[in-house]
């Protein structure tokens, strides 16, 4: 019989056994709360981003392309030398593409500071997670010596392995780290930074790994339809391309009637939006572009060759241009929001109006809209979908699905389109875009959903 000291013992254990279980439970309830509260801000750390301008679009541009030649595709880089205004002109680019970040660097020579806002649902602890960090000059790797998330201020010597940590993690195996190790300096003067690199004997292989693993993981993310569903419309589509004669100009509206008719007859028994999904993917594909499997997968066999050319010219008001303006910006509303894929044509249309460009087309921004517009009411929901299939089905007349494009400005010189019309958060280039839109929604295609 156990005496009143084993007893007082066992109960004394009990209680703090329930003691260490409620703290435990307080603990894992209560640390997101913490979390949140240092974490989240009531303001955003940015408050100003460059105007996305089509100089800012030409530095983006000359910096991606020398990135990926001096890291991708050429030998191993010694040096990379990014202007301030390039890496803010990236940053105006993401700020079009995602309203809801925005970023800012300043490069002095004692440091280069990087600040990043990020916007969030509203919470009751702030709406923005700011994330700061500072570069300072060094012979040897890089240096940080201050990086804040919220409130939180990470010292040197914890944020650089965590940096380590994050980058194996987003590049896998140990790639993080050896890329980190390639810095052997950072040099900075007034509004630039010069990194220098050492030479790494497997270099290339882990270039290749890396590519290889976003690669897959693009396609695990944005997989979009399924390949063999997607295949089935490819083939419709260059199957009524073999009986245009070679050359012969065809609207497109001559391909979209025939191929919402069977998205219309396969919905009988599934999802129209996921047939209208594929059905989109297909026309990108066939009349566009063959990247856009990678939104997909393969759409022919293996061994079936894909040699299946489009000889005939398919245009949109006449014009080839449109018609990939068009199908490339109902693909990319297919794979991402509409906010993206319309600052990309944005974009475009930027560089273009640089020195040996096209220059500034309103027309081009028509048909992307148009395209964005298509996408969404194709995939909206199962009764809009439905309705599409029919109205295309029964009249595919480009009147019905594109705008107008009387009086739209094309062929705008940067100076010109400065002149007209500032920069792409001015009310004249609104009142513009709010044109288009008017012309796309009067469209009967349009008109009838809203």
């Amino acid at each position: 019989m156990p005496s009143k000291g084993d007893v007082a013992a066992t109960g004394g254990r009990g209680k703090r056994r329930r003691w260490g279980l409620w703290t435990a439970g307080l603990l894992l309830v209560s640390a997101p709360v913490v979390a949140a509260v240092l974490v989240l801000d009531s303001e955003p750390l940015v408050v100003e981003v460059d105007q996305l301008t089509s100089e800012r679009a030409s530095q983006a541009r000359s910096f991606v392309e020398r990135v990926r030649s001096e890291f991708v595709e050429g030998e191993q880089p010694r040096q990379l030398v990014v202007d301030e205004d390039e890496l803010n002109g990236i940053a105006a680019l993401v700020k079009r593409a995602v309203p809801r970040l925005s970023g800012r660097v300043n490069v002095t020579r004692s440091a280069a500071l990087g600040a990043l806002s990020i916007r969030v649902p509203r919470t009751p602890f702030g709406s923005y997670v700011n994330i700061a960090a500072v570069v300072a000059p060094s012979s040897d790797g890089i240096r940080l010596p201050m990086v804040t998330v919220g409130s939180i201020r990470l010292p040197e010597a914890v944020a650089r392995p965590l940096c380590r940590f994050a980058l194996n993690v987003l590049l896998g195996r140990d790639n993080g780290t050896a890329m980190l190790d390639m810095v052997s300096g950072v040099s900075l003067e007034a509004s630039r930074v010069t990194v220098s690199f050492h030479r790494m004997a497997d270099y290339h292989e882990r270039v290749t790994e890396i590519r290889d693993r976003f690669r897959f993981a693009r396609q695990e993310a944005v997989r979009i339809s399924d390949p063999q569903v997607v295949a089935i419309y490819y083939r419709q589509v260059t199957d009524l391309a073999t009986l245009v004669p070679p050359g012969y100009q065809t609207s497109l509206g001559k391909y979209m009637a025939p191929v919402f008719e069977l998205a219309s007859r396969r919905s009988a028994s599934g999802s129209a939006i996921e047939e209208n999904r594929a059905a989109i993917m297909a026309l990108a594909i066939a009349l566009g572009t063959s990247r856009f499997e990678m939104f997909t997968g393969p759409v022919e066999a293996p061994g079936e060759s894909k040699s299946r050319q489009i000889d005939a010219s398919i245009t949109l008001k006449g014009r080839d241009d449109l018609r990939l303006h068009f199908l490339y910006s109902a693909a990319l509303k297919l794979a991402a929001d509409s906010g993206v894929s319309f600052a990309l044509g944005e974009f475009k249309e930027l560089l273009d109006s640089n020195e040996g460009g096209s220059g500034f087309s309103f027309a081009d921004l028509a048909a992307d809209r148009a395209g964005i517009r298509f996408a969404e009411e194709a995939t909206r929901d199962e009764a809009h979908a439905r309705r599409l299939q029919k109205s295309m089905s029964l009249d595919a007349s480009e009147s019905s699905f594109f705008p107008g494009l009387d009086d739209l400005p094309e062929g705008l010189a940067e100076r010109e389109f400065a002149s007209a019309y500032g920069d792409l958060e001015s009310p004249a280039y609104k009142q513009a875009l709010s044109e288009i839109d008017r012309r796309l929604e009067a469209l009967p295609l349009f008109r009838q959903s809203s």
